[in-house]
């Protein structure tokens, strides 16, 4: 009896569970999707409660932020930071059940599922506008030209915003007229940052009266910018081309202003002033020439002067390239003689090794006979120990025979042995036995 009690009142608990959570959440249920359905069951029968479950939608929300969704699905985002913020309400407020506070969470983390798959679309859509884009952050034109990069960026958010209302055909569509703003606004970035200093000098020299003073010097810096011009507008994302012919046009425009002040200066000169001037000219070239060697310039034009410099430049300049190319051979010969030193001093090493064998074995065994075949070889051995001590390592250098391992001998503790001849590399004995 007991038994059937509690099974008819366990059938009631969970009869009026299904009821209770029926009717605080029956909408809830039925606007859920099969795999929210799917999740719903699974916390549900994992015991998990709601305070775990807004857990998990918080750390997906992270993950979004850390992944950019920001940028890539914003609209996305904010609708499950507002479920998150919906959940937490909901935990702590009075009468609602934690069914429906989980399946908020649910929500939430599927919300941001979503913005996952978006970001995908965008990058994949986008590409291209993307790039042009990064080019722009690339050379920092958000510092440059504010208002101007914030309207870029109000542009690539709209066709954002479209893909997140499923409306990706429009958002491509927009894409020429992105690129053409966004290369005008890079060309015009490169411009500030590329000739902006030039355009300044420039300036200044027009104000000095460059045009008057030194209107060639000045026509050619003009000429310049308009060809740094030209290269940044057909070439814009060529950044070494436009560093190189940004540099070549600054040079240039310092150059104008420099001579456009010398030129005034020396046109506001009286004639003794100007004649200091051609002299101190001329005593810098006469010493240049006495550095060079040239100590007879004849007195000319100061052009012409000048010109007779340039052959004894020329030789001193093919003279310091030939002494350039001497010392490398001297390096490399020194290292030969380095090595032929180390060579000779291992032969030397070598025949005392020989030599010293042989005294050995003349001490162990007295009765040693040099046979008849071996007697020049010896005489051989001592006559090229006599010439390696005679000479020095520099008069051995190619003249010296190496003597290989082969010839090295090797002696070990002699003991008696029946008349058999001993044969050592090169060398044979023959060893008498004692009476």
């Amino acid at each position: 009896m007991n038994r059937s009690y509690l099974s008819l009142s366990s059938l009631f608990g969970v009869f009026f569970l299904l009821l209770a959570f029926t009717g605080c959440s029956s909408s809830g249920l039925s606007s859920m999707t099969p795999h929210e359905r799917v999740i719903f069951d699974k916390a549900i029968s994992e015991n998990k409660t709601p305070s775990e479950m807004i857990g998990q939608a918080e750390k997906r929300v992270a993950e979004a932020v850390e992944a950019n969704l920001s940028f890539y699905a914003p609209k996305t985002l904010k609708a499950a930071k507002d479920l998150i913020d919906t959940a937490n309400e909901k935990l702590v407020k009075k009468g609602v059940e934690p069914e429906e506070v989980i399946l908020i969470a649910i929500q939430a983390k599927q919300t941001i599922a979503l913005g996952f798959e978006i970001k995908e679309q965008v990058i994949d859509l986008l590409a291209i506008s993307i790039s042009e884009k990064k080019n722009l952050d690339d050379i920092d034109t958000q510092s440059i030209f504010p208002q101007e990069y914030a309207v870029i960026l109000g542009l690539l958010d709209q066709m954002i915003s479209l893909i997140e209302d499923k409306k990706p055909e429009e958002a491509t569509g927009m894409q020429t007229g992105f690129a053409q703003k966004t290369e005008a606004l890079l060309i015009k970035t490169l411009y500030k940052i590329t000739l902006d200093d030039t355009r300044k000098i420039l300036a200044e020299a027009h104000s000095k009266e460059a045009k008057r003073y030194a209107p060639m010097t000045f026509e050619a810096a003009s000429l310049k910018l308009i060809q740094a011009e030209t290269f940044i507008r057909t070439y814009p994302r060529d950044r070494d081309g436009i560093k190189k012919i940004g540099i070549e046009a600054f040079q240039a425009a310092t150059h104008a202003l420099i001579v456009t002040r010398e030129v005034k200066i020396i046109s506001a000169f009286k004639t003794e002033a100007i004649e200091k001037f051609v002299l101190s000219i001329e005593k810098q070239i006469h010493a240049l020439g006495a550095l060079l060697g040239e100590s007879n310039i004849p007195y000319d034009t100061l052009r012409a002067q000048l010109e007779t410099l340039i052959t004894p430049a020329t030789t001193m300049g093919a003279t310091a390239l030939k002494v350039s190319e001497l010392e490398t051979t001297k390096e490399s010969l020194t290292t030969r003689l380095s090595d032929e030193h180390e060579k000779t001093a291992s032969l030397e090493k070598q025949v005392t090794e020989l030599m010293d064998s042989l005294e050995v074995l003349k001490n162990k065994a007295p009765e040693i006979q040099m046979t008849p075949e071996t007697a020049p070889l010896q005489a051989e051995k001592e006559a090229a120990l006599g010439q390696a001590q005679e000479k020095t390592p520099d008069t051995m250098i190619d003249t010296v025979p190496s003597i290989t391992t082969e010839e090295t001998v090797s002696v070990q503790e002699i003991t008696p042995l029946p008349p058999t001849p001993v044969t050592e590399p090169e060398v044979t004995v023959s060893i008498a036995k004692k009476e």
